[in-house]
């Protein structure tokens, strides 16, 4: 073959699409750097990372509020924490967004490296990394929770590497397909994983997520093994994950807090107010815009699972089957779906389109096919040519001129700040004041918000984002107030509540209007704060600080949900 000319190495290649693919998603059809940053737990983490830094030590009882503090509390990210609160102090929140826009880059990268491997087309890759993506989108937030999906990529990268047929199986060089079996050495990278599973569990909770597909793998091999008893290596292929599964679940115990975060995650899953209060943990919204990636990409991924399991191939349909239902169940899900189906749905649309060429009728759409598969061979022995990459290096660049010296006006997508449409931006600077002396009542979201606007220099918050820290009994208490249970003055009085600030929207802001215990100190028209009576004739008028209050004609819909909605 004849050598390329040098020039043609700076040409875009199929691996820079895939790079590049959730940088250029977030930034023409989602918000950009603000989409990031719609939940407000960033802000806490990176307060906690900072924390972190400056005394040598790792949380282990709670410095945030004023309704628990010093109740023993588990910082279970602490890892991201501090890695991602060091970018903070250096170069600020835009530097958490650069890096956490890199993570999902990586984990697109993956997704489409496993998909080609699997397939051998490295358009049928492109096409499943972009649905993969596009269905994860709905949960891409500059949160620990990134990791995993990076980790859950990097596994499925590991487990098809040694053993393609874990995905469905690889076409062969020569575009026919065949039955792909181990090198005796491969099974050797399972190594890594207890290991990278020391990392996993001090990034994030999520590190059973790896423990799971080995033995879904462990699972899915002793059932191909006791379907064809002749293939004996897949017997020993289910003894080696079921180990490997093993090792890393006693490995997860290096952490800080020992079995007890073992504990503290197993309680977390089981606590009802969690699984029916927190929107993320329940179903996604089919009728939200861009549920239908997710749609297209589980109907792909059923009949991908049915094709393999005609050939008796069990791993990927229990992948397929096991995610899918959890992406059902809980919206937070869909991403480890994606990743994990997506080299499933290639390999077996390789596979399919292979099988169309022989004795297929009618044949004009055979032919169809066949010169479809043509063009597919011809393009995926371009893009084996080897690359310099220079659209990634450059689209890199690009990122992090644009996030760390953005200039633009505020709303921009290059702008990495809480929103002012979803966070009291606006509000928060009357209590800068006098956040000190007060006990302020407010949303987990906007607990979060405080923290990171004020914390450490003053005040503390009623709630913020950490459910597993509060628990369900006080995360009830809370919902009584926000939904205006009669309960909700008891509830406020036991904490010494003496500033509220909510949504104007929200059914509480009626009630304070009508009690003569409380009035309207400061009101934009999205955020309302309200003082109590006994506070203000002691303490000094929020309102002398700018303009006097409005009368509330809107604002933004306010859900009880502890968490922010992150459809697409």
């Amino acid at each position: 073959m004849q050598k390329p000319h040098p020039v043609f190495r700076l040409l875009p290649s199929a691996a820079d699409f895939a790079f590049l693919m959730p940088a250029v998603f977030l930034f023409l059809r989602l918000n950009g750097a603000k989409r990031l940053l719609m939940d407000g737990d960033t802000g806490w983490h990176v307060r906690t990372g900072e924390w972190i830094l400056a005394h040598h030590a790792i949380p282990r009882q709670d410095f945030f509020s004023f309704t628990k503090p010093g109740a023993p509390w588990f910082a279970w990210e602490w890892l991201w924490d501090l890695c991602f609160g060091w970018l903070h102090l250096h170069w600020g929140m835009a530097a958490v967004v650069l890096a956490s826009v890199l993570i999902l880059c990586a984990c697109s990268l993956l997704v489409f490296q496993v998909a080609r491997k699997v397939s051998g087309e490295p358009v049928l890759a492109l096409a499943a990394m972009f649905l993969a993506m596009a269905a994860s989108a709905v949960h891409w937030l500059a949160r620990p929770h990134l990791v995993t999906l990076l980790f859950t990529a990097a596994w499925m990268a590991m487990l098809a590497g040694m053993d393609p047929a874990v995905a469905g199986g690889a076409l062969a060089e020569g575009g026919a397909r065949e039955e792909v079996r181990p090198q005796r050495a491969s099974w050797r990278g399972l190594f890594w994983m207890p290991p990278l599973t020391v990392l996993w569990v001090n990034l994030h909770g999520g590190f059973f997520v790896g423990i799971l597909l080995l033995a879904m793998c462990a699972a899915g091999s002793a059932l191909e093994w006791a379907f064809q008893p002749a293939r004996r290596e897949k017997l020993a292929w289910a003894r080696r994950y079921g180990l490997t599964a093993a090792a890393c679940l006693a490995v997860s115990l290096i952490n800080p807090y020992g079995y007890r975060l073992h504990v503290h995650i197993f309680e977390y899953f089981r606590d009802s107010y969690l699984l029916q209060a927190i929107q993320e943990f329940q179903t996604m919204s089919f009728h939200a815009v861009g549920a239908g990636f997710f749609e297209s990409l589980l109907a792909l991924a059923v009949l991908a699972a049915g094709w393999n399991l005609v050939k008796r191939r069990f791993t990927p349909a229990i992948l397929v089957a096991a995610w899918g239902h959890m992406a059902l169940i809980a919206a937070r899900n869909i991403p480890l779906f994606a990743f994990v189906a997506a080299p499933v749905v290639a390999g077996a649309g390789a596979e399919m389109l292979a099988s169309v060429r022989e004795g297929f009728e009618p044949q004009w759409f055979a032919r169809r096919v066949e010169d479809l598969r043509s063009v597919l061979a011809e393009f995926g022995a371009v893009d084996r040519l080897p690359r310099a990459y220079a659209l990634s290096v450059l689209g890199v660049l690009v990122l992090a001129v644009g996030l760390l010296r953005n200039t633009g006006p505020a709303g921009s997508k290059w702008q990495a700040s809480f929103d002012e449409n979803n966070f009291p931006v606006a509000a928060a600077e009357r209590l800068a004041a006098q956040m000190n002396s007060r006990r302020i009542f407010t949303t987990d979201q906007w607990g979060d918000y405080l923290i990171y606007r004020f914390y450490p220099s003053g005040g503390k918050v009623f709630i913020d984002g950490r459910s597993d820290f509060y628990g369900s009994d006080f995360g009830n208490a809370y919902l009584d107030v926000l939904s205006v249970n009669y309960k909700w003055p008891d509830v406020l009085g036991r904490y010494s509540v003496d500033t509220v600030l909510i949504p104007v929207a929200n059914p509480l802001s009626g009630a304070l209007k009508n009690s003569s215990r409380w009035r309207v100190a400061y009101d934009d028209g999205k955020a309302i704060i309200f003082v109590s009576s006994k506070f203000s004739t002691h303490s000094g008028n929020i309102c002398d600080a700018g303009s006097s209050p409005k009368e509330v004609t809107g604002g933004s819909q306010f859900t009880t949900d502890t968490k922010e909605r992150t459809n697409l």
